[in-house]
């Protein structure tokens, strides 16, 4: 009865300590669960070599006779003192000794290697007692099915490059290298492990098949002999195999369920991200639903310097009324951020930082992406570097969160879902509205060629949706790069509208074209070279006072009739600049109007 007792008492202890242990990775999918998994079993307790032996008697042991070991590819046990030190001794040829089933030279963490000092060498999940002579036939072989029966092995078969092991270890061999996978990702001098399909890799810091080794997961599952393992080198190193506690997980990070699930259609989106100067940050979230949200289900996430998610977690609290906003901020930023924060934390994100909000588990929405970060920041709307010291603002007519960081990016600023403003500029903050009342814009289209630009964002970009009053006299619209639309042809090779760029347009009769949209851009990036821009102002100014500061960059600037002004010859014969009207210009460097 003392035993059973005690197995129970086993059994409860085991349970609440991997319910305890996961409890961060509920929810996880794909490279966060990575991260998450990473983190939790990084930094185990290293021990030496010639302890492993010891261990190694306790996590292998005989189910029936203690003083037994099991071997891993024989299958059989023999008495745990005969352990095989003596190379040169042919009765220690069939005497035990310590495999790594992921080879040392496969990542060069053996003796002499540039990781030899590095835990990856004696980590116990890793290492299995194996016959010695078995151990070396099966060297640095990838795992894979089929090949010739070995001889001694006789439920083991091997090419010159692969070695299968039996069916009831599979499985075990397969959740041995998934976590050496996850447990060494490069950092803190150790060696960056990576499962591959390749079966032949030496000497890179790889090993296949993973398609098998997924196979052999699935076949051959956890039994009690695994988890006894993996709790008696718990004990030792103070680390568990995540995929002998959850089986599942190895789907989540290789399998079909690593792809994070999109059919959350919370309404909280991150509506502006500022990354100002010393501690000038802020994250700015809004509620463009029309129900109350509970932040407590809610989470902030960050990415330093490039990674995978859940890096940091910060928790939100409180309620959010529809069409509110919820302002998180550095706890050491300007008093004028400071004193509109509804929440402030070790806000500290640089340029290539990326940041994303989860919805109990499940990432919607973010600004930039996992994996390697560029050095500085990242492209918006065609602005390099426009995550590192700019502010940025969701645009209005953007209601639910995007997790293509590519797509909510953009490649210019109409097909981009943000605006990006200067350093500093924190007027927006705490005022972000997608329920904007909407703005007119009435253009004078003359017969023949005209330079066209709005200074309003239309709410549909695309050309045949801004033109499509007219369409039926429009001939030709080019961009400044020649690219063109044809109506007529149904060709376009511009793509959508880009407010701060004109086009030159064509018709064959005259029209008057009412635009509807948001207020534009507050400032424009002038390119070297040619280009066709347009004002993002419908007030009256004369181009001299427009371009004062900007004299000596300015070559020549044309409206769509040839009138010219030319700063170098103090000769301007365009005057005012007109609303809906493009202008031509050359300048010889690189420049930004604020409006």
């Amino acid at each position: 009865m003392t035993k059973i007792y005690t197995l129970i008492l086993c059994l409860i202890t085991f349970i609440i300590t991997a319910q305890d242990y996961y409890s961060a990775s509920e929810n996880l999918y794909g490279n966060e669960l990575r991260n998450q998994l990473h983190n939790l079993i990084d930094g185990h307790t290293i021990i030496s070599y010639s302890n492993c032996i010891s261990a190694l008697k306790q996590s292998d042991k005989d189910v029936n006779n203690s003083n037994l070991i099991h071997l891993v590819y024989k299958n059989t046990s023999i008495n745990n003192t005969n352990f095989a030190y003596d190379i040169n001794n042919p009765v220690h040829l069939n005497y035990w000794n310590r495999e790594h089933i992921w080879a040392k030279s496969l990542g060069n963490f053996g003796p002499g290697g540039s990781f030899e000092n590095s835990p990856a060498h004696t980590d116990l999940h890793n290492l299995k007692p194996s016959d010695m002579s078995i151990n070396s036939d099966r060297s640095n072989k990838g795992f894979d099915n089929g090949g010739t029966q070995h001889n001694e092995a006789v439920n083991c078969y091997y090419t010159n490059n692969s070695w299968e092991a039996p069916d009831n270890v599979k499985g075990d061999i397969a959740r041995i290298l998934f976590y050496m996978d996850i447990r060494y990702d490069g950092s803190n001098n150790e060696p960056d492990l990576n499962l591959t399909e390749e079966i032949d890799t030496y000497p890179n810091p790889q090993i296949g098949v993973l398609s098998t080794l997924l196979e052999w997961h699935i076949n051959d599952p956890v039994d009690d002999f695994e988890e006894n393992r993996n709790e008696v080198i718990y004990q030792w190193q103070n680390n568990r195999n995540p995929f002998i506690d959850h089986p599942e997980y190895v789907n989540l990070i290789w399998g079909e369920d690593s792809v994070q699930p999109t059919n959350d259609t919370s309404p909280l989106i991150i509506s502006e991200y500022i990354e100002g100067s010393a501690n000038n940050k802020a994250i700015e979230l809004y509620n463009s639903g029309n129900d109350t949200l509970n932040l407590s289900e809610y989470k902030l996430l960050k990415i330093s310097n490039g990674g995978f998610w859940s890096e940091e977690i910060f928790d939100l609290t409180g309620l959010l009324a529809p069409h509110q906003t919820y302002i998180i901020g550095h706890y050491n930023a300007s008093n004028y951020i400071i004193d509109l924060c509804d929440l402030q934390i070790n806000l500290n994100h640089n340029g290539n930082d990326a940041l994303a909000i989860s919805h109990n588990g499940i990432r919607i929405d973010q600004i930039g992406q996992d994996g390697e970060a560029p050095t500085d920041g990242w492209t918006i709307a065609g602005i390099p570097k426009a995550t590192k010291d700019h502010t940025l603002i969701r645009k209005t007519t953007i209601n639910s969160g995007n997790i293509d960081w590519q797509i909510s990016a953009g490649t210019q600023s109409s097909n981009s879902e943000w605006i990006v403003l200067e350093l500093d500029d924190f007027s927006n903050l705490g005022i972000h509205n997608s329920f904007t009342v909407l703005e007119t814009q009435t253009i004078e289209l003359p017969m023949g060629w005209f330079l066209l630009g709005l200074n309003i964002e239309p709410i549909q970009n695309e050309l045949s949706s801004i033109l499509e009053t007219i369409i039926n006299d429009v001939e030709i619209v080019k961009d400044y790069l020649g690219n063109v639309y044809l109506p007529e042809f149904e060709f376009n090779n511009i793509g959508g509208f880009n407010i701060e760029q004109g086009y030159q347009i064509k018709l064959t009769n005259q029209h008057t074209l009412n635009i509807t949209g948001h207020t534009g851009p507050t400032s424009s990036a002038i390119p070297e070279g040619w280009f066709i821009f347009t004002p993002q102002t419908s007030n009256l100014q004369n181009i001299e006072v427009l371009f004062e500061d900007q004299t000596t960059d300015i070559v020549i600037v044309k409206d769509y009739l040839g009138n010219v002004y030319l700063p170098d010859w103090e000769f301007n014969g365009i005057g005012n600049i007109e609303n809906g009207n493009a202008y031509q210009i050359k300048s010889n460097a690189d420049f930004s109007i604020n409006w």
